[in-house]
């Protein structure tokens, strides 16, 4: 209990400081985590598979609505992000309160999903882990789609100083 207790205390803390920051992103490597983070769910539909095969109709059917359901979280984190065009292949990105809400959100959902589907084995457990990674990386492709789109389409600003 005290390590599920540190280890949401320590994905709270890391969305604070990631999303209450100005932080530069390189539109040119903007899609590298949404990359990433596909291949970490490949990996775990992998181990989901392999552990217990009789839930690939499931998992499928997961994989799915994940998807289904990481599109408006996505849009709603690019919604409440600020984006300037830093020139030079650069966006300059700061998230608010509101994002950092969506994210512990959508990330509550995995308890959802747990309670619903009442996970009592490791297959169970690695199916709506993969869920919720796909859930993740879609949302993540679409906030990263939105903020290339508004900082190409907004004039350049000048840099600040990290």
């Amino acid at each position: 209990m005290w390590l599920t207790l540190a280890l949401v205390a320590l994905i709270v803390v890391r969305f604070l400081v990631r999303e209450l920051r100005v932080r530069k992103m390189a539109l040119s490597r903007i899609f590298y985590a949404p990359a990433f983070v596909a291949i970490i769910a490949i990996w775990l539909g992998y181990l989901t598979l392999s552990t217990a095969p009789y839930l690939a109709a499931t998992l499928a059917i997961a994989i799915v609505a994940a998807a289904i359901v990481g599109v408006p979280i996505g849009l709603a984190v690019a919604h409440f992000t600020t984006v300037q065009n830093g020139g030079a292949d650069i966006a300059i990105v700061r998230g608010s309160w509101a994002t950092v809400a969506i994210w512990l959100g959508a990330l509550a959902l995995r308890w959802v999903g747990r309670l619903l589907v009442g996970t009592t084995n490791l297959g169970e457990q690695f199916m709506l882990n993969t869920a919720l990674i796909v859930l993740v990386g879609v949302s993540i492709a679409v906030v990263r789609y939105r903020i290339r789109q508004a900082a190409l389409a907004a004039p350049a600003q000048p840099v600040p100083a990290a």
